[in-house]
């Protein structure tokens, strides 16, 4: 019996030493992969200078060592010697820049109580984003009493929403990987897993649109940083017991796919989700930086391996034959048409969510971002770095006036009208943009390559003038008129413009005023960056006058405007702007849409529409039927009454008051109309 149960505790214990050392390959293996991955990131210092400037004590002559402050350039230096150890294969440089880590980093743990910073992120994220990498590569190099601080540097669980506490959860994760702290490994790899889930807080929404600082859209921002940390770990952990499961990999495929994918057109990434970052020179507006995320996803993910690398073919080779067509964020409040040869995205808010931000001293003119913002691209390259040089009371799309500082950290719309559907080649989006001292109703109509704009109830109180500014763009081209090329510095009235392969022409009869400039700015005026631009810059706007109380505009953009034809051409949209709904009407497609603000009848051309509630709405014909596509702006109503007449055609419910109900919050309901 003793030898039995001998036999058996024996086994127990040969069971148990399997099971510890299979842990420990897999703790070993993660480091491993971590190390690689940490290796081949990108450091702006230079390793090899690092090591011949640093002084005695560790430190370098050109960077401020100031109490309250944090030297991040020591840290840099230190990750970049530590980049050059893992790479280099000469064993006497090997080891200088192995002594001159220790010795930076003996320095910094020595007096790291001196450089503590009043912003969080800096102490808790940023050090520690110098600083693990370099424990990575030298680990088992380093003196156990720098191993024991590193560890201590991190933290043991992580907090806070999104980003932010995927930003921690890493850092929870390498300390149970240095540590060989199970617990720690799984508690992170699932708070950053969980970033990747759709929710109602921060974070990636239902829609595909990322949320950070409450509801303000950063899918280029913050909303990239959350998929990169989430891509570097679904690789590191695969085929571990830590890895990710199908379902968050699918969450990450979606936010990656279905909503940023959307927001970037071939190297370019819109800088309309970027928050406040949109006052900083290229970085996140370039969308070469997500070519190594996309590296990971593909690794991470292969059964998505073709969309990934699509996407990563198209920022590659500036082309995108991949998506087509119009896209609308409902929640993220965003609507997105293109194709291979343009792109154009419409930013709208209501008091769902932010509208812009100025924070960290970043962004100080973005009073208007999120009021109607519309972006016209038929390059990349349309409004790189053109942030320095805007009149920032003109974006645009937006109705203004002469104001841009944004004093508050957060703005947003002060109504709750603003949504949009989308279909194959058409959408259909609405807005009521109302800030003190100004109100206005606006509605955008696209249409395959083009756009219709209609505004009405344009009203102020402002003593400035207000004024709908059609497009502030960079100019590559001349700049055509009905009255002939613009000259710089010359404002010109007219009623259509050509620039860049790009048509403007009005609908109804008001003149533009066009003004081509070159103009000059400095980043700082904007952000923290003190670097000058310049560049020649085309505005194109309306006025409406000072106070106006009944103001209106109706403007056409075309994508595929030919140089000399644009201006005899004769467009074919039929069109109604009046205070209580919009509505156009395209022949082409049989297709009316609208925008209704209150109780309405909608009569154009044949078909008569009416609405009991606020909605946003388009009618196709079918071969056999009409179908009614609406959404309810506001968010506010459970249901509506509609009827439906179109002169020439017959229907058993033509006429006919239906109600419709809204189960979903934004989500489009469809009626249908047989046709005898």
């Amino acid at each position: 019996m003793k030898k039995y149960l001998a036999l058996v505790w024996m086994g127990v214990l040969a069971l148990s030493t399997a099971s510890m050392a299979l842990e420990t390959s897999d703790r070993e293996l993660m480091l491993e992969r971590g190390r690689e991955w940490f290796a081949n990131d990108y450091v702006s210092a230079d390793a090899l200078a690092s090591l011949r400037t640093q002084k005695q004590d560790g430190t370098w002559e050109n960077i401020k060592y100031k109490k309250g402050s944090t030297p991040m350039d020591h840290l840099t230096n230190i990750r970049a010697m530590a980049i050059r150890y893992h790479q280099e294969k000469n064993g006497a440089l090997k080891d200088s820049l192995k002594s001159a880590v220790i010795l930076g980093l003996t320095y910094w743990y020595d007096h790291n109580k001196d450089f503590v910073n009043d912003n969080w992120w800096t102490n808790d994220v940023g050090v520690m984003l110098e600083i693990n990498p370099v424990a990575f590569l030298l680990w088992n190099e380093l003196p156990q009493n720098l191993q024991q601080k590193i560890i201590a540097s991190n933290p043991e669980k992580s907090s806070g929403n999104a980003t932010n506490k995927s930003w921690l959860a890493e850092n929870v994760v390498i300390r149970g990987i240095l540590e060989s702290r199970d617990s720690l490994i799984t508690q992170g790899i699932r708070d950053i897993a969980e970033g990747m889930s759709v929710t109602k807080k921060e974070g990636h929404q239902k829609d595909h649109s990322f949320f950070m600082h409450g509801n303000l859209l950063y899918n280029g921002g913050y909303g990239k940083v959350s998929l990169a940390i989430s891509a570097k770990w679904a690789v590191i952990t695969r085929g571990t017991p830590f890895a990710f499961s199908d379902d968050a990999l699918s969450s990450m495929a979606s936010l990656a796919l279905d909503g940023t994918r959307w927001m970037m057109w071939k190297n370019m990434v819109d800088p309309m989700i970027m928050g406040r970052e949109i006052s900083r020179k290229a970085g996140n507006k370039n969308a070469t930086g997500w070519l190594p995320i996309l590296k990971d996803l593909m690794k991470a993910d292969p059964s998505r391996q073709k969309d990934y690398a699509g996407w990563a073919n198209s920022i590659e080779t500036k082309t995108d034959k991949v998506l087509r067509g119009c896209h609308y964020f409902n929640i993220g409040e965003m609507m997105v048409c293109r194709s291979n040869d343009f792109y154009t995205s419409l930013m709208m808010s209501s008091w769902r969510n932010f509208g812009s931000e100025f924070l960290n001293r970043e962004n100080k003119k973005g009073l208007w971002l999120g009021m109607g913002v519309l972006s016209l691209y038929k390059t990349p390259d349309d409004y790189k770095n053109i942030q320095a040089l805007w009149d920032w009371s003109r974006l645009p799309g937006t109705t203004t006036f002469n104001e841009s500082e944004l004093t508050e950290k957060r703005i947003t719309n002060n109504n709750n009208y603003a949504g949009g559907l989308a279909n194959g080649n058409f959408g259909v989006a609405a807005m009521i943009s109302d800030r003190p001292k100004l109100y206005s109703q606006k509605s955008w109509y696209f249409i395959g390559d083009k756009i219709v704009a209609l505004g009405s109830y344009i009203e102020s109180s402002h003593d400035s003038p207000i004024s709908t500014t059609i497009d502030q763009r960079l100019v590559h081209s001349k700049v055509l008129t009905t009255k002939g090329d613009v000259k710089d510095n010359t404002p010109v009235e007219t009623n259509r413009v050509w620039c860049d392969g790009i048509g403007y022409a009005s609908l109804d009869n008001a003149m533009f005023k066009v003004t081509k400039q070159k103009k000059t700015g400095n980043w700082r005026d904007i952000g923290t960056l003190n670097e000058e631009e310049s560049a020649n810059v085309l505005t194109i706007e309306e006025d409406h006058g000072v106070k106006p109380q009944t103001g209106s505009y109706a403007y056409l953009i075309d994508f595929s405007a030919n140089r000399v034809k644009f201006f005899r051409k004769r467009y074919s949209f039929l069109f109604a702007n009046t205070n209580d709904y919009h509505a156009v009407y395209d022949k082409a497609s049989m297709t009316l849409a609208g925008a209704v603000f209150g109780k309405s009848e909608i009569k154009l051309n044949k078909y008569s529409l009416s609405f009991s509630e606020p909605c946003i709405f388009y009618l196709q014909k079918t071969k056999d039927q009409y179908a009614l596509t609406l959404m309810e702006p506001t968010r506010k109503k459970e249901s509506l009454e509609v009827s439906v007449d179109v002169s020439g055609d017959k229907s058993p419910d033509f006429g006919k008051t239906q109600k419709v109900a809204f189960d979903k919050a934004g989500t489009p309901v469809n009626l249908y109309f047989s046709l005898k």
